[in-house]
């Protein structure tokens, strides 16, 4: 509880003591709103009153009936729960979810989730899972007891020894009254896990697809900086600023709900795909690869949604399910080669060049990967010169990969045989590049603290001048013609537009 005094006190004079106690302003740390239940509050009421979006939503009858729901917690139980879907979405113990000082105690905390519970927002009450899960959420403390309950291990061994102990113990060892021994340590290992909580996916699915349709271009798990709640924050703090500018919604991205939800699940794999890729899990890429597989090829052979997909602009199709996987796609392929299965990424690499509608601006990535691994696994020089005449001829296939293939050509070229030779034209094997324009421009790190982190940051030197990145690039595109709305659009906006060719001939 916190007191504010509207009046100073002075010492010595009890009027003014007594004018100033009666001004004591109790303030209930409870009902106080953080940015982080603001910022979703403001996320959730945004979509359901969009028309344009809120028609989408609702087709999914229980949408409507969770966000009333949600609306009637109290102001404490929002924000515990707000705290609990920003995290990871796990089976938490009590002892992990911290927060009794925010919220007054510990008594009060479990007060909080029991209502979350009673609401149907979590779930308190273990599934059925598998035993080698539940001994993974025991600390090493508990993971000792249990082991001592069934002689398991001998000395200090460490929780996965102890892991794998119990689970052959349990696999090789047998109750002498026929009860399975995996259910008896099944249930010790429940009693000593305690109270644990989860966010229920049902209430969760409704909440992420809100979120999704706040901010379609990143994911929710994606880094903090592309969270739509912190990126709120930075708004309201003056961090970052964005133009004032009327949104029109001339194409529906999503004609109906089923369509949404394979979006959100092609979107969920390829985050996966990519986090698991980062940390170097490559039968983890492997794996969601598969997955993926089969409705990849689901979609790529269905005519009619491909015809509607290519009628879309290039920046329209980024939000297909199709094109998500496509990505994973070529994520599990580049997963494929580190794992040196060179023979399935062939096979793979020679599928996604056989469909045109999905990231066809990786198509030249695809026919260099694809003539680098026949040239050198399998050593089928002259398959790779035909492959790679196939991509220079390719419309598709941007400049600066046209280049490279037309490079890797010359380079075999003496290697092929008479008939594949015949096949290469001079202008093939001979692109010339011209040579740029050389810009030089003179910048220096200078110190900066912005947000409590200090560090540095480049200014760059412009006739005695210093700019930002972004100033200098803003002085290039009025220079080029622009207007001011324009250039700042381009700043934005520039990494969607469907063509940056259309920018270059404006320029000049």
């Amino acid at each position: 509880m916190a007191e504010v005094f509207t009046a100073a006190i002075e010492s010595g004079e009890e009027e003014e003591v007594e004018r100033s106690s009666k001004n004591v302003e109790i303030v209930d740390e409870s009902t106080v709103v953080p940015y982080y239940l603001e910022s979703f509050r403001f996320i959730v009421r945004s979509i359901s009153e969009d028309s344009s979006l809120n028609t989408l939503l609702f087709e999914d009858p229980l949408c409507e009936v969770v966000l009333q729901r949600f609306e009637k917690l109290q102001t404490s139980a929002q924000r515990l729960y707000v705290r609990l879907f920003l995290r990871k979405h796990v089976w938490l113990k009590r002892e992990k979810i911290r927060y009794d000082k925010e919220f007054g105690d510990a008594a009060a905390v479990d007060g909080l989730l029991d209502e979350l519970c009673r609401g149907s927002f979590l779930e308190s009450h273990i599934p059925e899972m598998e035993l080698e899960e539940i001994l993974g959420m025991l600390s090493l403390p508990q993971m000792k007891e249990l082991a001592k309950q069934f002689r398991i291990g001998v000395g200090n061994p460490s929780k996965k020894e102890l892991l794998v102990l119990t689970l052959k113990k349990v696999r090789e060892q047998r109750t002498p009254f026929g009860l399975p021994l995996g259910k008896i340590v099944k249930n010790a290992a429940v009693k000593l896990l305690g109270k644990v909580y989860r966010v229920r996916n049902a209430e969760k699915e409704i909440f992420m697809r809100v979120l999704s349709l706040f901010q379609l271009t990143a994911g929710f798990s994606s880094p903090i900086g592309e969270n739509p709640i912190f990126g709120l924050l930075q708004l309201n703090m003056g961090v970052v600023k964005f133009p004032v500018c009327e949104v029109l919604f001339d194409h529906s991205l999503f004609s109906s709900l089923d369509e949404l939800k394979r979006f959100e699940i092609a979107r969920g794999m390829l985050e996966d795909a990519n986090l698991s890729f980062e940390e170097r899990r490559f039968p983890d890429v492997k794996s969601i690869y598969l997955k993926a597989l089969p409705a990849w090829e689901t979609i790529v052979e269905d005519k009619g949604l491909t015809a509607k997909i290519s009628s879309l602009p290039p920046y329209q199709r980024k939000f297909s399910s199709g094109y998500l996987y496509t990505k994973v796609m070529e994520r599990g392929l580049e997963a494929l080669e580190r794992l040196d299965e060179k023979s399935d990424a062939i096979n793979g690499y020679m599928q996604l060049l056989e469909q045109t509608t999905y990231v066809p601006h990786h198509r030249g990535d695809w026919f260099n990967r694809l003539t680098i691994l026949l040239i050198r696994v399998d050593k089928r020089l002259d398959a790779a010169a035909k492959l790679l005449l196939r991509g220079i001829r390719d419309h598709l296939v941007r400049p600066q990969h046209r280049l490279e293939l037309c490079d890797r050509l010359r380079r075999i070229s003496n290697r092929l045989t008479a008939p594949t030779r015949k096949q290469i034209t001079c202008q093939e094997t001979s692109w010339t590049v011209r040579e740029p324009v050389v810009v030089e421009i003179r910048g220096k790190l200078c110190p900066t603290e912005q947000s409590g982190r200090s560090g540095f940051h480049v200014m760059f030197m412009q006739q005695d001048s210093a700019s930002r990145v972004e100033e200098l690039a803003l002085t290039h595109y009025l220079e080029a013609g622009f207007s001011q709305g324009e250039a700042k659009l381009v700043l934005i906006c520039f990494d969607i537009f469907p063509d940056a060719s259309c920018l270059c001939r404006r320029a000049r």
